[in-house]
């Protein structure tokens, strides 16, 4: 059983490799690693790797990194790199965009390592996973297919960011998000994910696409229920009656969005306004509130990964900027 983990996703890295009718050489194909975690300060790190064919230049990349504090400016980062200084190796686990890097290692416990450097901002961060992978769930969606994974869904965060005379060390929990195909599965999105040392549960959300998963002291969770709540502005995660656990996301000041739309070019935005816009990415930590269920009182944090129309819930961001931290690993 051990095994089970690697094989699942050596076949689905596999579909992502195949010839001629591959994914990969359709001219909707995109492809994108998440990198997301909430530090031991509540601070919230947001990094995508995306390669595709969807933009200007066919098999062009991306790379963006969003440090998001509990106030002040947060720290971003973004290139894009061109085809030839573009390179995905064929089992999907490694990414080099010019000279930035996402590589992932390891059998049974995954290890993802990112870096990417520039004038303006540094960011070097690793999650270590502490459970197995989760494996993908693909569907037929827009004339194609597309899938979702998790190669990292819970695991240690650390690393380092600089941009000026802010950043400094990065510490908490952390996980990795595979999804990608050549099928258009929608730009609406929900995710909501518990990172806590007892509690590892997601769900997300992508057009007919969906990836649950769930430990509780490292008992799987029956999931067959499992359901994202909104009310007003509050999202949740309710598995009842499956399992009496119900939990709420207070949305902290750590988080934002940003334009999905960045790069693209004139016709493209136009095409996009056309046809009713493209939903921002809002990402946010918060604390999770058991709302039914017996937990063991101690905090525990999560993530929330939203371009819906729905509005969330956010507190006002203060302006002043944290104390910094600028000890490196």
């Amino acid at each position: 059983m051990k095994h089970t983990m690697p094989w699942l996703w050596a076949v689905f890295l596999s579909f992502w490799g195949c010839a001629a009718e591959s994914p990969s050489e359709a001219v909707t194909y995109t492809e994108r690693w998440e990198l997301l975690g909430v530090t031991a300060e509540g601070s919230v790190i947001d990094a995508r790797v995306t390669v595709g064919n969807t933009g200007i230049l066919r098999g062009q990349g991306r790379i963006e990194v969003d440090q998001w504090p509990l106030a002040g400016e947060p720290i971003r980062y973004v290139r894009w790199s061109a085809p030839t200084a573009t390179e995905r190796a064929p089992d999907g686990r490694s990414v080099t965009l010019d000279t930035d890097l996402l590589r992932g290692s390891g059998d049974r416990l995954e290890q993802w390592h990112l870096r990417a450097r520039s004038d303006e901002a540094n960011a070097v961060l690793q999650v270590a996973g502490r459970g197995q992978a989760i494996p993908p769930q693909t569907e037929s969606v827009g004339g194609g297919e597309w899938s979702v994974g998790a190669p990292v869904a819970s695991g240690v965060l650390q690393g380092w960011t600089e941009a000026g005379e802010r950043g400094g060390k990065v510490y908490g929990m952390g996980m990795v998000l595979h999804r990608g195909g050549d099928g258009r599965p929608g730009s609406a999105r929900r995710g909501l994910y518990v990172l806590s040392k007892d509690l590892s549960l997601g769900v997300d959300e992508q057009g007919p696409v969906r990836l649950v998963w769930g430990t509780l002291n490292g008992r799987p969770l029956d999931l067959s229920a499992a359901s994202i709540t909104y009310a007003s502005g509050v999202v949740g995660i309710d598995l009842r009656p499956a399992e009496e656990l119900a939990l709420a996301f207070e949305l902290s000041t750590a988080g934002g969005e940003t334009d999905r739309t960045v790069g693209w070019s004139p016709p493209e935005r136009w095409a996009m306004t056309a046809i009713g816009g493209r939903p921002p990415r809002r990402v946010y930590g918060g604390q999770i509130i058991v709302l039914a269920g017996e937990l063991p009182l101690q905090s525990r944090r999560g993530l929330v990964v939203w371009t819906d129309d729905r509005p969330l819930a956010v507190p006002d961001r203060p302006l002043e900027a944290p104390r910094r931290s600028r000890r490196r690993l």
